[in-house]
């Protein structure tokens, strides 16, 4: 063989070497190029899941304090409206207690008048009744300061109506667990 021929057969075959480098080359170049996206990528997917928790985390919290002050809202809504009814309550009891005061007189009236009042008490105490108001104090009741105010004293004689309710000069009345007035009584206490 020539000295070209042997040349060129060599160049060739350096190419061909050269060419299969590159290509070798390209491939691991493009294999790392593969490596290092898989690795980005799984860093963001790592970050992303990282994030989602934390928005989950916060939307828990969120969901829980929204229960929270609903509750809040709702019981402070319940205890407004309780409060409203026992302040109008308040100023109400002085004019039932006049209506009833005229109970002794009722008898002495006119038929048509008795009806007439009955149907107005009959009325007001089912009112009473349906706001569950109830009536605090009754005759040969123990007293009760958390209940009761002692007006009046009467001395008793036997040991059983010491400390007992022996007359109500004026019903007190409570909603729920509020007293809206206490019942004004005369208690009874052993000499």
């Amino acid at each position: 063989m020539s000295e070209k021929q042997n040349n060129s057969t060599e160049t060739v075959e350096e190419q061909d070497d050269l060419t299969h480098k590159n290509k070798k080359t390209k491939k691991n170049s493009t294999k790392q190029k593969e490596v290092e996206q898989e690795q980005t990528s799984t860093e963001k997917k790592d970050v992303l899941t990282e994030e989602e928790e934390t928005y989950k985390e916060q939307l828990m919290r969120l969901q829980a304090e929204f229960q929270n002050f609903r509750k809040r809202t709702d019981r402070e809504k319940m205890e407004l409206s309780e409060f409203v009814k026992a302040e109008f309550l308040k100023r109400f009891l002085p004019v039932f207690d006049d209506l009833h005061r005229l109970d002794q007189y009722i008898e002495k009236a006119e038929k048509p008048l008795q009806d007439g009042l009955n149907l107005v008490f009959k009325k007001l105490n089912d009112f009473i009744e349906a706001e569950k108001v109830e009536k605090i104090g009754k005759v040969g009741e123990d007293f009760d300061p958390n209940f009761h105010e002692a007006l009046l004293q009467a001395p008793v004689e036997n040991e059983e109506d010491d400390n007992k309710i022996m007359m109500v000069l004026e019903h007190g009345y409570k909603l729920n667990d509020r007293i809206i007035r206490y019942a004004k009584v005369q208690v009874g206490q052993k000499n």
